[in-house]
């Protein structure tokens, strides 16, 4: 079983559905963020984001309504803080550098790593305890992904 596997049947059978769920939305809400961090939303970024939310859902429709939902609360809503504590919380430190990892393949995904964008995901490195070493393991392990 893959490292992605694992992690969706952890969420699928978590005891408590309100807490995956607001997992969920934070790593939804925190993927926005990273793309919208260079002031424009590319359709590069979103086809991105989706294509990871889908790993974490079984349905188009849910992976959707996480991502539409994401960007509202995106847009009132820049309190990094809560939404990287609710994935400590949750989530192993692998999992969270697989985060990182989806945060740099978003950065990634328009051909081009904006200053902010790279400064962003720095920031959500720092607050998810995710070690400078991994932090560069994951740019490399993304980029090679999207080639």
């Amino acid at each position: 079983m893959n490292f992605i596997e694992k992690l969706k049947q952890k969420i699928v059978t978590s005891s408590n559905q309100a807490d995956t769920s607001s997992t969920l939305e934070s790593m939804a809400i925190l993927m926005v963020s990273m793309a919208a961090q260079d002031d424009v939303i590319k359709i590069e970024e979103l086809v991105q984001i989706k294509s990871i939310l889908s790993k974490y859902s079984d349905s188009d429709e849910d992976v959707d309504a996480l991502l539409n939902k994401a960007m509202h609360q995106h847009e009132s809503s820049h309190d990094f803080y809560k939404h990287t504590k609710q994935l400590i919380v949750h989530y192993t430190q692998a999992e969270r550098i697989e985060l990182i990892k989806h945060m740099w393949s978003i950065a990634l995904a328009d051909g081009e790593v904006d200053p902010y964008e790279e400064q962003l995901v720095r920031k959500f490195s720092e607050l998810l305890g995710v070690h400078h070493h991994k932090f560069i393991s994951a740019k490399q392990q993304a980029k090679i992904a999207l080639t």
